[in-house]
């Protein structure tokens, strides 16, 4: 068998000639490379093989030697068949001369004529037809004949010598479709001139109409529409000539918006500038020649709603897959995971959807409600790959989205945002800025807020007086704030050189800490926080030239994961008052980060 494979004929005549092997051994082989589609042959024997390689000169010293010419594989396939598909005509002579059953045909009544059809080999095809008397009109499983085949390969040639010899235009069994159908549903116009002189008045009639239709259904373009014109008036003509009415039905549809099909060139004329009726004229052709359940038919109520889905019209398109679901529940007609896809292909289409989003908000859905990935609504219209989605971003922000709210991997929205614009949309709702004097009260405000303390108004100006001094010293301190859309202040940092009390840890001196960093309740998640960090520590570490750094924690499990997050490491915990104890968290590997997500405004 291997030797065959290769083509070593020497090989294979020294082997039979010194071992005479069995030549009906069988074995599974593996047609096709790794690269492509490869197809596994079963009960296979080494003449089999021979004919499929099309080595004619083994396939002789293989029959000398008393190989079966009538070999069947698991799928009755003979080694006829394989001269048959490689179209060598010298190599079935010889089969048959030595025995060859020509009439044997592959499972499914696949014969050995059709595969010559299906390859075009004319030669073979006259050889079998004119030399062995193979039937022309014999019919595979499905009712199809090699005309039907003829066409499916698009042989002009091969269509013309089966229909000189007596080939007959009759519907398969499957889908009650001819061969003259077949060719206008393939729109090959010029195989539906072949055969339609060997057809009835009425079925060159019908097969102009349906050949006016596929060019209209599955095609954008303007020659199509003015194709189907032309043929769709070949047969209004043939039909006036003839006083041959079309038999339409009586019943309504509201998908084709209740319509019925032309009775008049007229009629025909009065929409040719309208491609929408034009294409309910088509799909009414289709119906009435085709069936309801033909799968061409079906395909093409299933192409015209894509059609509608992509211009936006997504209530017409659904109405036609539902349509044609309905069909296939009626008639028992097996839905596949195709069916399922192109309902979720319309729905991410579809969504994301302003208007829906405007109406959940306005009926009182959660804006920053989060998935079993926390990913909220900011966060999958960031994601999206779609540079349309702004205006939804900007209802969702103005509803109150938190923008630095952390998913289950600690992205924020910023994080997954891939095109450019949303990246800037969202860069642009929180700024960091400088603090300035203005800044004070509402910065002593959320830190207060922050540490769970009430703002005593009365207190506030001598607060302001006392911060005074550290908001004003320059060489000491560094303030940072955030804000959101209109200037709303949601977050402030602190930093510096590090006081004298907090400065030796475990008998280490450190040189500058971050003071404070404190955000608003609705915005205590990693962005923002995060944020300020970087610029308050990139800040000092360019402003001071630390060669070390420390911060006291609040002892909260929230604060701590923080500072841990930033690689901070707890140190010492230190009581300062009867209600503070504070954690130590220090760095030595001091770097300035490279970047920040929201924008910088020093």
């Amino acid at each position: 068998m291997l030797a065959c494979l290769k083509g070593h004929k020497d090989v294979i005549r020294m082997l039979l000639h010194r071992y005479k092997p069995d030549l009906e051994v069988l074995n599974n082989i593996v047609f096709g490379d790794v690269n492509s589609s490869q197809q596994t042959f079963f009960n296979v024997s080494v003449l089999w093989v021979a004919t499929s390689i099309n080595n004619f000169d083994i396939v002789k010293l293989l029959v000398e030697h008393g190989a079966n010419v009538n070999h069947r594989t698991k799928t009755n396939s003979t080694p006829l068949r394989g001269a048959c598909y490689n179209g060598n005509v010298e190599m079935a002579r010889y089969l048959i001369e030595h025995g060859a059953d020509a009439h044997l045909a592959k499972e499914n009544n696949d014969t050995n004529l059709m595969v010559s059809v299906c390859h075009k080999h004319l030669n073979m095809v006259t050889y079998l037809v004119d030399e062995l008397h193979c039937d022309i009109n014999e019919c595979d499983i499905n009712g199809r004949s090699a005309l039907y085949d003829a066409v499916t390969c698009g042989s002009v040639e091969i269509t013309e010598f089966l229909l000189k010899h007596g080939a007959r235009n009759f519907r398969a069994v499957v889908d009650q479709m001819s061969p003259l159908m077949w060719a206008a549903e393939r729109r090959r116009s010029d195989l539906v001139d072949v055969i339609s002189p060997y057809c009835s008045l009425l079925e060159r009639i019908e097969a102009q109409e349906l050949l006016a239709s596929t060019f209209i259904c599955g095609n954008r373009d303007d020659h199509a529409l003015d194709q189907s014109f032309k043929h769709f008036c070949q047969a209004f003509e043939l039909r006036t000539i003839h006083n041959l009415l079309k038999a339409t039905k009586s019943t309504n549809n509201a998908i084709f918006d209740n319509r019925h099909e032309c009775q008049t060139t007229e009629q025909l004329k009065e929409i040719r500038s309208n491609t929408d009726l034009l294409y309910i004229e088509a799909l009414l052709v289709r119906e009435r020649l085709l069936g309801l359940t033909n799968g061409e038919y079906r395909y093409s109520l299933c192409y015209r709603g894509a059609m509608l889905a992509d211009k936006g019209q997504y209530d017409k398109a659904v109405a036609y897959w539902i349509y044609e679901l309905n069909l296939c529940q009626q008639y028992s007609i097996p839905i596949d995971s195709k069916h399922l896809r192109r309902f979720a292909s319309l729905f991410s289409g579809i969504y994301p959807c302003l208007q829906t989003t405007r109406i959940l908000l306005q009926s009182g859905a959660s804006v920053n409600t989060f998935d079993a990935i926390r990913n909220t609504p900011l966060h999958i219209i960031a994601s999206s790959r779609s540079a349309n989605h702004d205006s939804i971003l900007n209802l969702l922000c103005d509803a109150g989205a938190h923008l630095d709210f952390a998913n289950t991997f600690g992205e924020t929205p910023i994080d997954l945002a891939t095109m450019p614009n949303i990246q800037q949309q969202l860069k642009k709702k929180i700024r960091i800025r400088k603090a300035v004097l203005s800044d004070l009260p509402r910065m002593l405000q959320i830190m207060d807020e922050a540490l769970e303390t009430p703002t005593i108004d009365d207190e506030m100006e001598q607060r302001l007086e006392r911060w005074l001094v550290k908001f004003n010293n320059n060489l000491q301190f560094i303030f940072y704030v955030a804000e959101v859309d209109h200037g709303y202040l949601v977050g402030w940092c602190r930093g510096g050189q590090a006081i004298e009390s907090h400065k030796i840890v475990d008998h280490e001196t450190y040189d500058c800490e971050i003071h404070n960093i404190f955000l608003c309740k609705q915005y205590q998640h990693r962005g923002i926080g995060y944020e300020l960090w970087k610029i308050v520590w990139n800040d000092i570490l360019v402003s001071f030239q630390p060669k070390n750094f420390i911060v006291w924690s609040v002892d909260k499990q929230q604060t701590h994961q923080f500072y841990s997050s930033l690689g901070g490491v707890p140190k010492e915990k230190r009581k300062f008052d009867e209600e503070c104890t504070l954690t130590a968290f220090v760095w030595h590997d001091l770097r300035l980060y490279e970047t920040t997500n929201f924008l910088i405004l020093k």
